[in-house]
Parts: structure tokens; C-alpha cells; sequence
């Protein structure tokens, strides 16, 4: 007879176990979404921890979290830690669908409550995630703690977070904070996001920072950067001309 709701039969258990230990990642999602299906899933704290690194490694981004978020409810955070869990993997796994970013900012928050040292890939898709959401705080706080953890963030991260003070102005400060540790780490501003951190700055920022930008700008084009548009060019002269003449 098939086990009643809420009863796993034992073999599913062994099986389970077996399935992770052999690191067949099919057969451990499987026997995990029968576990869900029947109402019961059993499974220990370690075997949880081992399910939702497996599962974030493959692509198994709904598993992941399922395993995640169960061992969480019965055991806690701290104890999936000590079984072994993987918070970067995981963290990772719920980034690729827009559609979880909350639940992955929920696993940035227990890695943060927990200090687990963070990766700069997950970090890294974690921010584009949320700034894919219109949640740009959220983006520019990780960013933060990126730099905390002496992590420098890409050129593609970064210029998607110069752009939000063009649709936020109030952000320009952040922004500029982001252009900071990339003229510090060499990286070069495309012409077009320095025009529109020039434009938040002069909005919301301070003059030295819009002075900064075009100073920055001007001197990545006689280093051998490409030149940027003649429209993009003129734009920022004019923009600058006219805020020191009214």
C-alpha cells in the first residue's frame, strides 16, 4: 500500500541518501518532490543542506530553495550552515529567476545575520537581479557590503548602477560612490553612463562630484579610450557650462 499523507515510506529516505551521496542530482530532486507531493519530507538537516547545494549547482533553482527553506523552518540557519549548506551556491540559484529575487535577498539576509563570507559572483547577480526589479536600495546596499568584504564588483554591475540615478536622481550620491572604486580599479565609464551620473549629480549631488565625472571622462579620452559621442561630448560641456552661469 502507498503511504498515507504525511507518511514518508522509509525506502524514499534511503533512496534520498543514496541519491546524494552518489551526487545524482535527478534522482535526489525527484525523490525530493515526491517527499513535498506526499506532505512529508524526510530528510535530516545534513541531507537538506547537501540536497539544496546539489540542487543550486545544476540549475534546480525552485529545489534549492524548497530544500533551503525547509531545513531552515525545522533546524535554523545557523544549523543548515554547520551541515554544510553552501549560501553562495544557493544565493546564486535564486538569482537566475527574476521572478525569486526576493527569496534570494532573504538568503543575502541569513548569510549576513550568519557571516558567511560572500562570493563576488552571487553578489554580483544578486545586484543585477534587483536592480532588474526596480529595487535599486537593495542593489546599492549589497554593493556596499561587497566593498566591505574587499570585493570589487564588474564594470557591467557597476555601470547598471550609475544608470539608476537617470531614472532616480536621489541616488546620484550612491552612484557617484560606485564611480569611485571603479576609477580606483582602472575601469573604464562608457560615455553615456558618465553623462547620466553627470546629469544626477548636478540634480542631487554636489559640483565637485559633476566636476570629478567630466574631469575623469575627458582624461580616459586622451589616455587612448575611445572618444564618446560628439552629441554625448557636448552634452556634458553645455550641462556644466550652464549650471556655472546661473
Amino acid at each position: 500500500l502507498p503511504p498515507a499523507r504525511g507518511a514518508t515510506h522509509p525506502r524514499s529516505a534511503r533512496s534520498a541518501r543514496a541519491a546524494l551521496s552518489a551526487r545524482n542530482v535527478e534522482d535526489a530532486v525527484r525523490i525530493f518532490t515526491e517527499m513535498q507531493a506526499a506532505g512529508a519530507i524526510d530528510a535530516d538537516t545534513r541531507a537538506l543542506a547537501a540536497l539544496a547545494t546539489l540542487a543550486a549547482r545544476n540549475r534546480h533553482n525552485d529545489t534549492a530553495w524548497a530544500a533551503y527553506e525547509h531545513g531552515k523552518s525545522r533546524a535554523g540557519t545557523h544549523e543548515m550552515r554547520g551541515a554544510g549548506l553552501n549560501f553562495n551556491a544557493v544565493l546564486y540559484a535564486c538569482c537566475r529567476d527574476p521572478a525569486m529575487c526576493e527569496k534570494a535577498l532573504r538568503v543575502w539576509d541569513d548569510m549576513v545575520e550568519q557571516g558567511v563570507p560572500p562570493e563576488l559572483e552571487p553578489m554580483s547577480k544578486l545586484m543585477l537581479s534587483c536592480l532588474a526589479r526596480g529595487r535599486f536600495d537593495d542593489s546599492f546596499r549589497i554593493f556596499l557590503a561587497a566593498i566591505d568584504a574587499n570585493l570589487q564588483p564588474g564594470a557591467q554591475v557597476c555601470c547598471a548602477l550609475l544608470r539608476t540615478c537617470g531614472v532616480a536622481p536621489r541616488l546620484a550620491t550612491m552612484a557617484y560612490a560606485v564611480f569611485v572604486t571603479m576609477k580606483n580599479a582602472g575601469s573604464e565609464v562608457p560615455a553615456d553612463v558618465a553623462l547620466t551620473l553627470l546629469r544626477g549629480c548636478l540634480k542631487t549631488g554636489t559640483l565637485e562630484q559633476a566636476f570629478d565625472v567630466y574631469d575623469t571622462a575627458v582624461c580616459a579620452v586622451r589616455e587612448g579610450a575611445p572618444p564618446p559621442p560628439a552629441e554625448a561630448a557636448s552634452e556634458l560641456t553645455l550641462t556644466l557650462t550652464l549650471t556655472l552661469t546661473l
